[in-house]
């Protein structure tokens, strides 16, 4: 007779578990967003994500170039038969 190791773990601990897992994700990501790196940082991320190192010379030096497709209005889908 096989016994499944999830019939053996009571349903409330189970609850408890998945709850303290999820809040201490959210407190450390948190804290992580808050910190004085992510701060000094941020303006950084953004000029890659959306400013004026997303793409040409600026993109290159910074290494933020992907693969041509991956850019919007790269591929023209009415024109894909």
């Amino acid at each position: 007779m096989a016994i499944s190791l999830v019939s053996l773990i009571p349903k409330t601990s189970t609850v408890r578990f998945t709850t303290t897992r999820h809040l201490l994700f959210s407190s450390q990501h948190r804290r992580a967003l808050e910190s004085e790196h992510v701060s000094n940082s941020l303006h950084h991320w953004i000029d890659l994500i959306f400013g004026y190192k997303q793409r040409g010379d600026e993109a290159v030096k910074a290494c933020n170039v992907f693969y041509y497709c991956s850019y919007e209005g790269a591929i023209i889908f009415r024109r894909i038969d």
